[in-house]
């Protein structure tokens, strides 16, 4: 036996270690060495986490790898009831991920300073006048203005009637300018924080 003490296996470890293990569960490792295992593993999970990172950007998240991050933190927690899956780990997490990226869109995202000044709130008008010219296409620009024009009952019958005209779900219709909004708070805060 080596004289080197081993060092303790955590808990933390331990559950990472059962992901990597849930990664490879339906590849064949015979004739592999712990080594070449542990490699495979690594490579498995980096994989999965890029194309996380890419799907995440592709749907319109300003933090993919906090979501990423989150997505294997929820698969680690849930591998002890997780006895008996049939097929391809990674579809399983692209699913959960799926779902951590609904519950992203229902956070509230930071919200920038309200300014109290009228000087501030000029600042502001012209940060986001600047953010909606270079960040939105003219289509994206109209959507986010009528969308948020009128009060009440009217704005309700104001969506209703763009959603019809763009041929989509209410809900679609909110979601496309949540992705907007949110896009365009960060570059807002950022230009304030600038200023």
């Amino acid at each position: 036996m080596n004289n080197r003490e081993l060092e303790p296996i955590s808990k933390g470890n331990r559950e990472f270690q059962n992901l990597l293990d849930f990664l490879v569960c339906n590849r064949s490792l015979e004739g592999l060495n712990p080594r070449e295992t542990e490699a495979l593993q690594g490579q498995v999970y980096e994989e999965i986490r890029r194309k996380m990172i890419g799907l995440f950007k592709w749907r319109g998240s300003d933090r993919p790898e906090e979501l990423v991050d989150r997505t294997f933190d929820r698969v680690t927690r849930r591998l002890p009831t997780i006895t008996s899956y049939v097929g391809d780990p990674s579809h399983y997490i692209c699913g959960v991920g799926r779902l951590i990226f609904l519950e992203s869109l229902r956070e509230k995202p930071p919200q920038p300073p309200a300014p109290s000044e009228p000087a501030e709130q000029e600042e502001a008008l012209g940060c986001l006048e600047d953010c909606m010219e270079q960040l939105l296409d003219p289509l994206e620009c109209e959507l986010i203005l009528e969308y948020y024009r009128d009060e009440k009952r009217t704005k309700i019958e104001r969506r209703e009637r763009m959603a019809r005209q763009l041929g989509t779900s209410v809900n679609s219709l909110r979601i496309r300018t949540c992705r907007i909004r949110i896009r365009l708070r960060k570059c807002v805060t950022d230009c304030l924080k600038q200023k």
